[in-house]
């Protein structure tokens, strides 16, 4: 393993894209001695900014959310947490640019890589949530600055069930087969945001519910990187 390796996980809600972060950041340490890991979320900020400005707080695993219609009530007390995320994230993009968060993304990379040259460790940046289109993009270039062999896109993929164009030789990367997928598919908004992705996942990691299956997977590949 080199220096500096981005893994970058992308998935559907509720595939288990965190937890996969989770655990190979665990697993990391054990079979690459010197080595620092990072996790971060391209939601980092949203959470930050709601507690900072809302005092709210991420809902603990298994919480449930409600809403209120109180119109007495601040908009903030009467929306789900998840809602609110979604709220102060569209408000982020509108005032900063759709690029806010890979921007974020990028500037806390070379934070964690200068903290890894300043306690000489080699450094595993993970990023949990990769899921729109324009986040994609840094990917590249994070490819061109570390290395496409450095970069690695890992898809979690819920219950074996994967979109039913997938493994039917599509081009992903073809206009023309895109669009076709478009019109005899009518993915919805998300799956086609992953339908563009496809083509660049260097790993697909199948989350049947067992988390002793899913951590034998993810040790399988983390003793390759």
């Amino acid at each position: 393993m080199d220096n500096v390796r981005l893994i970058a996980i992308s998935g559907f809600k509720g595939s288990g894209k965190d937890t996969v972060a989770e655990m190979t950041a665990k697993l990391i340490p054990y079979y690459h001695k010197n080595t620092m890991v990072k996790v971060w979320a391209m939601a980092d900020p949203i959470r930050a900014g709601l507690k900072a400005t809302f005092g709210l707080r991420a809902p603990k695993y298994g919480d449930k959310e409600t809403e209120h219609s109180n119109p007495r009530l601040p908009v903030y007390k009467q929306k789900s947490y998840r809602d609110m995320m979604i709220r102060f994230g569209s408000v982020l993009r509108k005032k900063f640019g759709d690029e806010v968060f890979a921007r974020l993304a990028n500037d806390a990379l070379h934070k964690a890589m200068k903290e890894a040259r300043k306690k000489r460790k080699k450094l595993v940046f993970i990023i949990s949530d990769i899921r729109f289109t324009v986040e994609q993009r840094q990917l590249l270039h994070w490819e061109y600055e570390l290395g496409s062999d450095n970069v690695d896109y890992w898809c979690v993929v819920r219950n074996s069930v994967l979109p039913e164009w997938v493994g039917k030789g599509f081009d992903l990367r073809n206009p023309l087969d895109v669009d076709f997928i478009k019109k005899e598919y009518q993915p919805s908004p998300s799956e086609f945001e992953w339908c563009l992705a496809t083509p660049y996942f260097t790993q697909y990691i199948t989350n049947n519910g067992s988390l002793n299956e899913l951590k034998s997977n993810i040790e399988q590949i983390v003793k390759n990187l």
